[in-house]
């Protein structure tokens, strides 16, 4: 069957590793993020369950083998949406039912490693491949089941959003390697009310504002529960062969401090980083990732990576006595330097 003959989808929504903290109980350190996700699978849910006849829900799971929340979340989805619901239950590349998926995409494989090795040099790390390796498998696995399932998506105009875990996390990397993957023209939204974030100071904060500024660069902009105006840059593609990416902002750098989002200080220096790194496998080399230069600030553009420290997040913050409105139109003026 041709795509022709096939459903078109207009939209599709991609849930990233949703229900990772379904079994954290209240008192534990992370139940404040437990009581995020709860909010964030009322809306996964309503909104999945309303999703129209030109739309879709592809899920990728945080384990494939299953867990109970999620297959119960599918279920309820499924029952509304039926075969719009599409499961994207892709092995990790640790396994070898990885490599069953990705069997025929041997030629793409090579050409993600040698952008890695001959664009990027020494500099890459396992997480940007793995999750570039990964996304890759979902997105396989996404056309061979929107075939089976007699669906068919135009990149040209196919809208896309992303929900899930975590926000500044999973769902930033996979959504930045799927856009590029499925060769999207439009950029895959990421939806800060239907995310769970990574930074503690960012769960009860308010979205106040999402720009485009450029091509390949979007910035995030909130008032976090302390009332302090936030911003983050992000980007909107990314593969394993893509350098870092910086933007200079036209800012005072003693007016502002940018964080990790462990919380640890990337500006001022010193730098105190709070990365949980594993007890094994090299770690990224020292860099000065935040600078002060040309009377302003450089600053790290976010990749959604955790332990490639040039392309995690870097929330640049306003401190006392920078009003809001100033802050926010210093940082809509940032100029990207890649």
């Amino acid at each position: 069957m041709t795509s022709s003959e096939r459903s078109q989808l207009n939209r599709l929504v991609f849930l990233i590793h949703p229900f990772c903290y379904a079994e954290v109980k209240p008192g534990e350190p992370t139940w404040p993020f437990a009581l995020r996700e709860q909010k964030c699978a009322k809306l996964w849910l309503d909104d999945a369950c309303k999703l129209g006849d030109d739309e879709a829900l592809a899920i990728v799971p945080s384990r494939i083998d299953g867990d109970a929340p999620t297959e119960k979340f599918i279920e309820g989805v499924s029952a509304a949406i039926g075969s719009r619901c599409i499961p994207l239950r892709c092995p990790y590349p640790s396994t070898t039912g990885f490599w069953d998926v990705v069997a025929q995409d041997s030629e793409a494989i090579v050409s993600d490693l040698r952008g890695a090795f001959l664009n990027q040099r020494e500099s890459w790390s396992r997480e940007e491949l793995s999750t570039g390796l990964h996304s890759r498998g979902c997105v396989t696995m996404l056309f061979n089941e929107l075939e089976a399932r007699n669906l068919a998506i135009e990149p040209r105009s196919l809208r896309a959003d992303a929900w899930g875990e975590s926000f500044d996390g999973c769902v930033t990397k996979y959504s930045l390697n799927i856009r590029r993957l499925l060769g999207l023209a439009n950029v895959i939204e990421i939806d800060f009310e239907r995310g769970v974030p990574d930074a503690s100071f960012l769960l009860e904060a308010e979205l106040v504002g999402r720009f485009e500024l450029g091509a390949d660069l979007r910035l995030f902009q909130f008032i976090t529960s302390e009332d302090k105006p936030t911003a983050l840059y992000v980007r909107t593609s990314e593969s394993p062969g893509d350098q870092a990416m910086q933007v200079h902002v036209p800012i005072d750098p003693e007016q502002v401090s940018v964080s990790t989002k462990q919380c640890g200080r990337l500006w001022p220096l010193p730098v105190e980083d709070r990365t949980p790194w594993h007890k094994t496998g090299p770690r990224e080399s020292p860099q000065e990732l935040v600078q002060s230069a040309d009377a302003g600030l450089i600053v790290p553009v976010s990749s959604g990576m955790v332990y490639r420290l040039a392309k995690a997040p870097a929330y640049l913050m306003a401190e006392d006595g920078l009003a809001a409105d100033e802050f926010f139109g210093q940082t809509r003026r940032a100029v990207s330097l890649s």
